[in-house]
């Protein structure tokens, strides 16, 4: 590191690494490419990402008079020191290989490193590590536990927030290649893995067909990252794969379609649920990621806050409207959808999309874009859940949606907040909620400007949706402690009194 190695803080010397080579020869490369950056002595971790297997070493930089020498000390995934006679032996062309054992962890990281390993040693199914300083030297130390755990321990991995790096990335990937299979859940969010952990990651998947969930949010794998995880999404079992705010733009998302539509015929586990949420893909990758949907590839698409205007939302709302398609959720929340945007999404309701959830909150929807979504809603007979809410629409909107209430049975929530709703617009709501039972939730949000006498009865009314829907339920209930003798019209009518009448 810049600021030099500091004793008295072992985390550091995990903390970045130096290059990451996709070929032994680039491998040999290190040590030159090191000496020409003339950085002071520090110790470095070093990724070799090969086609066939993942390397992974830890090398001191030092300084011999005007000479930097790349010196191994450790290797492989348990980090042991480097034997003599291997390839990253033969990288320093020296003798001064020291002996330094693993990183030690202190503190609150020892704290928690301590109960992962008891809730290891009760073989309990769920793995949580919530601790900000854990770091890579924790996270290797998790890691050789894991690799050696037995069947149906840690199936479920929580590691958020720990602090990890590339270097403890690496060191799970190596873990999940031993192990085989097991893991089903893998939680890496809100740490700083980047493109060479998110490649080892990604390397890892085919050999551990067991992994079905695979989390990195707020990390920062880029492009590079989302394109290693692409070339093996398809080979891999990940149903769910969230990529949030990881600095991915356009190029990004056109390397995942582009492998993910590849490798389509070999995958064999459904559909996939993507989420992308803050990553700038804008109308390009929006774009290059229809034609997933419109093949049947992914099941639930979540691009909010992802720079998309009105062609890339027409682009995704047709993609829908296929007939191979099998997308039941999509989530455009605060893009720059617009008028014309929201003009195409009705367009492909009326068209026979076969979406189950539509999110279009904030996402600057006019009137005309409300009124033709509203005009829609009874052509939409998969629609459970609709959200047009911080769009500013007014009473005009609301009366459009409550009118679209009254004809359309299968709508369940309904999100229309907004700051611009009177009293006006919550009354004529009330009206369609008394008239179809099966709406369960309107939310007005916050902001409505509608007295508090209109909004409880409005909630009223929505508890009364809530207790019909299970009325079958309670009258079954009831009627199965009914005694001998007992009445059973009175039984009836009890419950009746319980549900509302």
């Amino acid at each position: 590191r810049r600021q030099g190695y500091c004793r008295s803080n072992p985390h550091h010397i995990f903390s970045k690494p130096a290059f990451v080579c996709s070929s032994f020869r680039e491998l040999f490369h290190t040590p030159e490419r090191l000496a020409r950056n003339k950085r002071a002595e520090s110790l470095w971790a070093v990724f070799s990402v090969l086609p066939t297997r993942i390397a992974f070493s830890v090398y001191c930089l030092r300084r011999n008079k005007s000479v930097l020498e790349l010196v191994p000390v450790m290797c492989g995934a348990n980090m042991r020191p480097a034997p003599k006679g291997s390839f990253t032996a033969a990288l320093a062309s020296s003798s001064k290989c020291e002996r330094v054992e693993r990183a030690p962890v202190h503190g609150a990281a020892c704290v928690a490193l301590a109960a992962a390993e008891r809730a290891l040693a009760r073989k309990a199914a769920v793995l949580r590590v919530s601790c900000s300083g854990f770091g890579d030297s924790g996270t290797i130390a998790i890691a050789d536990l894991l690799a050696n755990a037995p069947e149906g321990v840690a199936t479920d991995i929580h590691m958020r927030g720990c602090d990890i790096g590339d270097a403890g990335a690496c060191a799970l990937a190596v873990a999940l290649r031993k192990r085989t299979h097991g893991v089903r859940s893998l939680d890496l969010c809100e740490n700083r893995i980047g493109a060479a952990g998110a490649a080892a990651l990604a390397a890892a998947l085919p050999d551990h067909r067991s992994l079905r969930s695979l989390l990195l949010c707020h990390n920062r794998i880029g492009d590079t990252g989302m394109y290693a995880l692409g070339n093996q999404l398809a080979a891999s079992g990940v149903t769910l794969l969230a990529v949030s705010d990881n600095g991915i733009s356009y190029r990004g998302a056109r390397a995942l379609a582009a492998a993910l539509d590849h490798g389509l015929p070999l995958r064999a586990v459904g559909s996939l649920a993507l989420v992308l949420d803050g990553n700038e893909i804008g109308d390009e990758g929006a774009t290059a990621i229809a034609p997933l949907l419109a093949a049947g590839a992914v099941e639930s698409l979540s691009l909010a806050s992802c720079s998309i205007a009105e062609r890339g939302a027409a682009a995704l709302a047709a993609a829908t409207t296929s007939t191979s398609s099998r997308c039941i959720d999509l989530e455009l929340r605060g893009n720059a959808v617009g008028e014309g945007g929201a003009v195409e999404v009705a367009r492909a309701l009326r068209s026979g999309a076969r979406l189950e959830r539509l999110s279009l909150s904030a996402c600057r929807v006019t009137l005309r874009g409300a009124r033709a979504i509203a005009d829609a809603l009874d052509r939409a007979p998969t629609l459970r859940t609709l959200d047009v809410g911080g769009n500013h629409l007014d009473d005009i909107a609301a009366h459009a949606f409550a009118v679209a209430l009254e004809r359309t049975p299968n709508l369940q929530v309904l999100g229309i907040g907004s700051d611009r709703i009177t009293s006006a617009g919550v009354q004529r709501l009330t009206l369609a909620v008394r008239r179809n039972s099966s709406i369960a939730d309107v939310l007005v949000g916050f902001a409505c400007t509608a007295s508090s006498s209109h909004l409880a009865r409005l909630e009223i009314m929505l508890q009364a949706n809530r207790r019909e829907h299970l009325a079958p339920k309670c009258l079954l209930h009831r009627a199965s402690d009914v005694a001998v003798g007992e009445n059973p019209p009175a039984v009836v009518e009890s419950a009746a009194r319980y549900i509302g009448g």
